[in-house]
């Protein structure tokens, strides 16, 4: 056997690749291999160039050897050759699964049946949404029935994703970070998720990764709001198997421009109810799907919601004076009642805060107990909102 093996590289080209290398040598081997083994005495060349700015192309040439139509045929249609004689073949169809996972794409060519031209194409191309000023509010109006999540950990770009998704019969439901968002997977059917990157417990791309990996999941548009805008870093969003990208500032336009060319309304989710409030799922007050779990049904769920509020509304001012009047034994008691009533429903904010105020009272630490009387309010206002929201939702 005579090979020849040439590399080519040209100049326009930067040190690095954006992307999976370990993916990438993985597929160039198999194509250097299948075509060393198709020919005895043969010139291989390897020639790396940029297509249009935004395309990476890997050719794998051979010159000079004769390939059988039949041949060429076979490796261009094939998709899963069972057999101890089709090695190649099936090297070649995992090579492919590979070319598509990561946005690029595998073809054979040959020219006049002489030699083999293999083709990995890696997509660089930015693919951050641009809105433009068409869009109107009424024509919010067609997603009616739609329910879109929110993956943010910034109050401030929650409420202008709110804002700008805010329509009658259009559910919206957000949530604070990765984790939380495979949680309410598993209890409600989402449409389509506008994520940060970067938020505490689970991050957006590892959200992603996992969302691709279910089934019932995988085909839900996943679109990227963030400011992270370098190409390596919108490359690693696309890789991980989101849609497009938003960058921050969050604009309306954009906004409205995803749902334009992801949302695709179809009958189910337009028959879906035509009289539900929007509902803005606060999982940090309360956790409803915990708590659901948590009870043997919804029914009860709602019971010990109703009993839970009633009685820390009558309970209200007693807590305050137990607090200003040094009450610490009866404050004690009151608190670990409220925890346990707490925990039942599940409103992470309240859990948190009795844990604190026990863990203060038994450690003598009472100088700044006052400083709960304004938290324990804040709180239960933003707790009596988010029930208020969700019996009007049943």
């Amino acid at each position: 056997m005579d090979i020849r093996f040439i590399m080519m590289l040209k100049i326009e080209l930067g040190r690095y690749i954006v992307g999976d290398n370990d993916y990438i040598e993985q597929v160039l081997e198999i194509l250097v291999k299948d075509v060393i083994l198709l020919n005895k005495d043969t010139e291989i060349m390897l020639k790396v160039s940029k297509y249009k700015n935004t395309f990476l192309v890997f050719d794998v040439i051979n010159e000079k050897g004769m390939i059988q139509k039949e041949i060429c045929r076979r490796y261009s249609d094939v998709k899963q050759i069972i057999g101890s004689q089709s090695e190649n073949l099936n090297t070649f169809a995992k090579s492919k699964i590979i070319a598509d996972a990561m946005q690029g794409s595998l073809t054979l060519k040959s020219k006049a049946v002489k030699g083999i031209n293999n083709i990995e194409i890696f997509n660089t191309k930015i693919f951050t949404i641009k809105g433009d000023n068409t869009f109107e509010i009424n024509d919010l109006e067609y997603y009616k029935g739609a329910n879109i999540a929110i993956v943010e950990d910034s109050k401030v770009d929650e409420k202008i994703l709110q804002n700008i998704l805010m329509k009658e019969d259009i559910t919206l439901f957000c949530m604070h970070n990765g984790s939380e968002m495979i949680d309410l997977l598993e209890d409600e059917e989402t449409d389509i998720i506008f994520t940060d990157i970067n938020m505490p417990i689970m991050d957006g791309m590892l959200m992603t990764k996992k969302i691709c990996t279910i089934k019932n999941w995988k085909n839900i548009p996943i679109i990227s709001i963030s400011s992270m805008a370098f190409p390596h870093e919108l490359k690693k969003m696309e890789l991980a198997g989101m849609n497009a990208a938003i960058t921050k500032p969050i604009e309306a336009k954009d906004v409205h421009m995803v749902l334009k060319s992801f949302l695709i309304m179809t009958d189910k989710i337009r028959k879906k109810s035509k009289s539900r409030i929007n509902f803005s799922f606060n999982k940090e007050v309360l956790d409803i799907s915990k708590g659901i779990r948590k009870s043997t049904s919804n029914l009860e769920y709602l019971e010990n919601l109703l009993k839970t509020m009633e009685y820390m509304s009558d309970t209200k001012e007693s807590f305050e004076n137990m607090i200003y009047d040094q009450e610490f034994i009866a404050l004690g008691e009151y608190a670990r009642s409220a925890l346990t009533m707490y925990e039942e429903i599940y409103t992470p904010t309240m859990i948190k805060l009795f844990k604190d105020l026990i863990h203060f009272i038994s450690q003598r630490q009472r100088t700044y107990l006052v400083d709960y009387v304004p938290m324990y309010k804040r709180n239960l206002k933003e707790l009596e909102e988010e029930v208020e929201k969700y019996i009007n939702n049943i």
